[in-house]
């Protein structure tokens, strides 16, 4: 045979050596997909992915139980910051006025104008 023939006998190998292989991958894609549809699929990784991040946050917050309580005690002043407020009002006319001119002179001292700190530092 010639050295044409030659070339396209063995690029017609090739060729069919690859469409042999895409057949088999197609074959084997379309197999799968009737198994398990490619939605099932996604939705098997998700599951898979939130349940391994939720047992790293039950392991995190078991070795950090101060936190999680802080964190939890803070969101519920925050939810209830409303009816909190409305009761510290409520019970602000019942402070004793000993109390009161007490807490007066510390919030002077700690937050007053500052000019009688600087006097006395300096």
């Amino acid at each position: 045979m010639s050295e044409a023939g030659d070339s396209v006998t063995s690029e017609r190998d090739a060729r069919d050596s690859a469409k042999a292989a895409f057949t088999n991958r197609y074959i084997r894609l379309r197999d799968g997909l009737a198994e398990k549809g490619i939605g099932a699929r996604i939705a098997d990784d998700v599951k898979g992915t939130a349940k391994a991040a939720a047992k790293e946050a039950v392991e995190i917050a078991v070795e950090n139980k101060g936190v999680i309580a802080a964190t939890v005690g803070a969101l519920v002043v925050w939810v209830l910051r409303k009816p909190l407020l409305d009761q510290a009002q409520k019970w602000a006319p019942r402070i004793p006025a000993a109390f009161r001119d007490m807490a007066g002179a510390v919030s002077d001292r700690f937050f007053g104008e500052g000019d009688d700190d600087q006097e006395n530092n300096a």
